[in-house]
């Protein structure tokens, strides 16, 4: 029974081992994103926007949003700060910034009102403070996508960016070489002991299958 779950585990660990979900998501269309991470949520102004395939002051792939008059919206720990609370004297306060340094894809070949995606990695981080007691999280990676509508071909803009998703459904992360050598083994003990198991059962050594007889 201990020689079965010792084989499981070299089966199984390497496995559960090879990937890690993050905890960052948030969403982002029409005028609001919202997300969470790690117990925090949060939403606050998506300003989407005309975007040069060039670059340039008008687009920026960072959201960065907090409370007070960028309106921001931000929950933990049962408690909630918003522009409101402060106005009532509240002592709290959140930011969320998270993004990728991903331009606008190429237009050509696209039509007007053609939506087109861009995928990179990006990184998040959040903070938030009620009363005296602040936490956050640390900058993570998180995969990013971004889309964006042709809005006007043909000009120095000529994407509206329309909307973003981030850190939902990370990438499966592929085993390294390792973990393909400690499944083989396990594999392959595992199927040592069937056959033992299998010989014992028909009341017959496990050796007896490859002696040579007497004469």
């Amino acid at each position: 029974m201990k020689r079965n779950i010792l084989w499981i585990f070299l089966v199984t660990a390497p496995l559960v081992g090879a990937s890690s979900l993050g905890s960052f998501e948030a969403t982002c269309s029409g005028t609001v994103c919202s997300g969470s991470d790690n117990g925090l949520t949060f939403f606050g102004p998506f300003r989407g926007g005309r975007a040069s395939i060039q670059g340039g002051d008008s687009y920026t792939g960072f959201i960065d949003f907090s409370i007070g008059t960028h309106g921001g919206s931000f929950t933990s720990g049962g408690h909630t700060c918003d522009y409101d609370v402060l106005l009532g004297g509240g002592s709290c306060s959140g930011e969320a910034r998270f993004g990728a340094d991903l331009g606008p894809p190429d237009a050509t070949g696209l039509s007007l009102g053609d939506v087109v995606s861009t995928k990179g990695t990006g990184t998040a981080e959040t903070s938030f403070c009620w009363g005296g007691n602040c936490g956050g999280s640390p900058p993570e990676n998180v995969p990013a996508t971004y889309q964006f509508t042709l809005t006007d071909p043909g000009s120095t803009f000529p994407f509206t960016w329309t909307a973003a998703q981030f850190g939902s459904a990370p990438e499966p992360s592929v085993p390294e070489p390792g973990t393909f050598v400690f499944a083989t083994l396990g594999l392959a003990g595992m199927a040592v002991g069937w056959r033992g198991r299998r010989y014992r059962s028909q009341g017959k050594p496990v050796a007896n299958k490859d002696r040579i007889p007497d004469r």
